[in-house]
């Protein structure tokens, strides 16, 4: 099954009045900022997973202990049957129970990736972070550590991504279509802009690649702080950290002060990335105060069926005035937002009925269904057009469309006599949507996608060449 977002018109024809929307974050209802009262800085730069098996959750952060934020950085581990309040896991370890790795000096943290193309059970568990030789004198170090079950670490003195601290969130995941690990993070410390690493093997790292830096859009004074990212339905979506600095700070050769909120972006690839609407997608995160945080950084994301759960780490001050916190008073907590399946953005209709009308798809049978919501008085019509005739296919016409309303998640589309369309397989169809005070977040279909007259597996350019000039392409 196929999934097709609306970040952009790729794979669109055409569309008549429609508005594109990006949405927001919103809080997860009756929740306030999670977070460890034994520490001074909790809840800080999560990871997020469900147990498929169990239901229960499992999170990681980092925390420490001290007012200094960057002394004593270790990596904490908890657990939830809900994901909303958490505990700490029992372990036979001395100490704080729920401190399951502190590297040499201290652990930052990027997130926990369960390696399900690990065949060494040992090293199911990856993390990547920073940390300080024990050697006197000699700079931090960018690391792996592995585990054979996210509580039992150790490091792979192997690996070395980077010589430099590198002190950012180090985002990991798989990428199918490179076939390659990568993660996202920063060159250096000071050096504000999001670079990929990749890695095949866990032996070799390839050199970094500038993926994204600000342009001549962005305000004078912006910074790219870091930018977790994750895989979702042939798409990647990233959390861009926009760290707006001062303009007059001349203290060093980086910026140290300023806020930091984060924008949506996305990828077809994991390597090519493309803003959005560059607007604040955590506003309406809120401080312990209720007013606006210093610095908000989504990090953790899990999905259930009905959300998209975000982690993020809340600071009331703004980044170089840690100075300003009383020492009695915890430094930062976790809010758990959320967002509908698909909800990262919508075309919605704005004036009487809109049309949308996609290009070309090869039916391989199945179906076709939407996420979408309609207002009062509001409904969701649908026809297939043949090729390249771009006649209404007989029984998929717009008068047989049984009409869509309501608010619903994935819902086939259907006609008077046809609910699929297996009839139609191997052939080629555009989709025509009539939408009357609606929105529509994504459509799913078992098709190919077309682009050029190739038949295409995915967004990332896989196609069939050897299916390229079938008679009814014109």
């Amino acid at each position: 099954m196929n999934t097709i977002l609306f970040f952009d018109d790729w794979l669109i024809q055409s569309r008549t009045n429609t508005e594109r929307i990006f949405h927001k974050l919103e809080p997860w209802p009756k929740t306030g900022l999670i977070r460890d009262v034994s520490l001074k800085s909790s809840f800080s730069m999560t990871s997020v997973h469900q147990d498929k098996e169990n239901g229960r959750w499992r999170l990681w952060a980092s925390g420490c202990k001290d007012s200094d934020l960057a002394s004593d950085i270790s990596l904490y581990h908890y657990e939830s049957s809900d994901g909303l309040a958490f505990t700490p896991i029992q372990t036979s370890g001395e100490g704080l129970s729920r401190q399951v790795f502190s590297g040499e000096k201290f652990c930052a943290p990027g997130n926990v990736f369960i390696d399900n193309l690990e065949e060494d059970p040992s090293r199911r568990f990856k993390i990547l972070y920073s940390d300080p030789s024990s050697i006197d004198n000699q700079p931090a170090e960018s690391r792996l550590a592995v585990s054979p079950d996210g509580i039992n670490w150790k490091w792979d003195p192997s690996f070395i991504w980077c010589g430099p601290h590198v002190d950012t969130y180090h985002s990991l995941l798989y990428n199918p279509c490179t076939k390659k690990y990568q993660w996202s993070t920063r060159k250096i410390a000071g050096d504000r802009r999001i670079c990929i690493y990749q890695t095949q093997d866990w032996k070799i790292c390839e050199d970094p690649l500038v993926v994204l830096y600000p342009d001549n859009n962005d305000p004078c004074g912006m910074e790219f702080y870091g930018m977790p990212h994750f895989y979702y339905e042939g798409y990647f979506i990233g959390l861009l950290w926009k760290m707006h600095t001062t303009h007059n700070d001349l203290s060093k050769d980086h910026r140290m002060h300023g806020r930091v909120d984060s924008e949506l972006v996305y990828s077809i690839n994991g390597i090519n990335w493309n803003r959005t609407n560059r607007a604040d997608i955590t506003s309406n995160v809120r401080a312990s105060d209720g007013g606006r945080p210093g610095m908000v950084y989504p990090c953790g994301v899990a999905m259930t069926d009905e959300w998209i759960r975000f982690y993020c780490t809340v600071y009331d001050f703004e980044h170089g005035d840690v100075s300003k916190l009383p020492r009695n008073e915890p430094a930062c907590g976790t809010q758990v937002m959320r967002m509908r399946k698909d909800g990262f953005c919508s075309l919605s209709s704005y004036s009487d009925k809109a049309e949308i009308v996609l290009r070309p798809l090869i039916s391989l049978g199945g179906s076709l269904s939407i996420n979408a919501r309609t207002r009062s008085f509001g409904s969701i019509r649908a026809e297939l057009l043949s090729l390249p005739e771009n006649k209404p296919i007989e029984g998929y016409e717009m008068g047989n469309s049984l009409p869509f309303e309501g608010d619903h998640l994935d819902v086939p589309l259907r006609w008077k006599n046809k609910n699929n369309l297996d009839e139609l397989k191997e052939k080629p169809f555009r989709l025509r949507l009539e939408v009357d005070r609606a929105e529509i977040f994504a459509i799913r279909h078992d098709c190919y996608q077309t682009v050029g007259g190739y038949w295409h597996k995915d967004l990332s350019g896989n196609c069939f060449p050897e299916f390229r000039g079938k008679d009814y392409w014109v």
